[in-house]
């Protein structure tokens, strides 16, 4: 029968072009670097792939991977995603645990979680100079991250302006002040009375950060920041800290720097609040490696207490945010989605500007101190 001889077939592709091995049910890759890939997985050669697209697929299976470029094949034979080269994580960066378990793959990113401790993370150990490239090239193309513009302010300083009597109502006295990751110093801006310091990447940001609050900002990563023992009454990380490569050093960093019983503030996205759980990998905050770390309380619980800090509390605060922030947002960095052509169509229309007050939990800020007996 024709439909027998075409099964026949396919599966001849499959044995013949494919090199599958299986072990205890978990099919392995000869690539180190795809060894924990989602699921099982068909093991094929990029020249195979090429040749025989069809035939390099494992029936009842999702995903293809193959060895050479670490390409991720659908059913149908469509690339749907391709592995980054370079070191990955075999430990998770915080707990040490061993036991990782690969669930997503994102912009040619692995996406782990850990076992032991239930931290997600970017398993490809992104290096700086990565990571100063992205953030150049996102400066100087058109996809611009509008929401800390001009134009925006009213809704940052929303935020803003409600974390600033937070921290008032724990230091009634202006002390020093450090923003990391400040971007223009809109947040400095709104704590008036205090001796307000900044660190950002961009260059351009940092810049305009500067002509208010002059050779207190500094430019660069904060790890090349220098460093004041002892000196700050408040750190805060405002959606900053899960861009950074190595959670821990600049936590034992900000230790430091902070005077005993000083308090650190971040504010992430957080992985467990519902709206995360219903769409998963399509979550809006997972765009590596802009995001290399995603958080819950407990995680941020956990970070912080191994590098000697007490957490003493956490809040959902609400955001203010334009019809238009919001469609910009769902498109993740992508300028072909539906949802960046909508935000297109909406800016500085009526409608764009029009503005809700959102909180869905799916940002969590955390204060911690530094204990006075260190």
């Amino acid at each position: 029968m024709a439909w027998a001889n075409k099964l026949r077939s396919r599966l001849d592709g499959i044995l013949n072009y494919c090199q599958i091995k299986v072990k205890l049910g978990v099919v392995q890759a000869d690539n180190e670097n795809i060894k924990s890939a989602v699921g099982s997985a068909t093991v094929c050669h990029e020249n195979q792939i090429r040749r025989f697209p069809q035939s390099c697929i494992k029936l009842g299976h999702s995903r293809v991977l193959t060895t050479n470029q670490n390409m991720v094949l659908s059913p149908t034979g469509e690339l749907l995603d391709t592995f980054r080269k370079g070191q990955m994580y075999s430990f998770c960066p915080v707990c040490d645990g061993a036991n990782l378990k690969r669930i997503w793959v994102v912009n040619g990113y692995a996406i782990a979680k850990c076992s032991t401790c239930s931290l997600i993370f970017v398993q490809n150990q992104v290096t700086t100079e990565e990571l100063s490239a992205h953030y150049a090239k996102d400066a100087n193309e058109a996809y611009t991250d509008h929401v800390y513009e001009e134009a925006n302010a009213e809704c940052l300083n929303y935020y803003y302006l409600k974390l600033g009597n937070l921290i008032r109502s724990r230091f009634p006295q202006p002390g020093k002040l450090l923003d990391i990751g400040c971007s223009r110093g809109w947040f400095l801006d709104v704590m008036s009375g205090w001796e307000c310091h900044g660190n950002e990447i961009v260059a351009p940001d940092a810049l305009a950060a500067r002509k208010h609050h002059g050779d207190r900002i500094v430019t660069g990563t904060f790890e090349d920041y220098p460093i004041r023992e002892n000196y700050f009454d408040v750190i805060t990380m405002q959606d900053v800290f899960d861009h950074m490569r190595d959670p821990m050093q600049a936590l034992e960093k900000c230790h430091r720097m902070l005077r005993p019983g000083g308090l650190i503030v971040i504010k992430v996205h957080n992985i467990s609040c519902l709206y995360a759980k219903l769409t998963g990998q399509n979550f809006y905050a997972v765009i590596p490696p802009s995001h290399l770390f995603y958080y819950d309380a407990s995680t941020l619980d956990r970070v912080l207490s191994k590098s000697g800090f007490q957490v003493v509390g956490s809040k959902f605060i609400g955001h203010l945010l334009k019809i238009s922030t919001i469609f910009f947002r769902l498109s993740r960095d992508n300028v072909n989605s539906l949802a960046y052509r909508i935000y297109r169509i909406l800016s500085g229309t009526a409608l764009g500007e029009f503005k809700v007050h959102k909180n869905l939990h799916d940002l969590i800020t955390v204060l911690a101190e530094k204990p006075l007996s260190v």
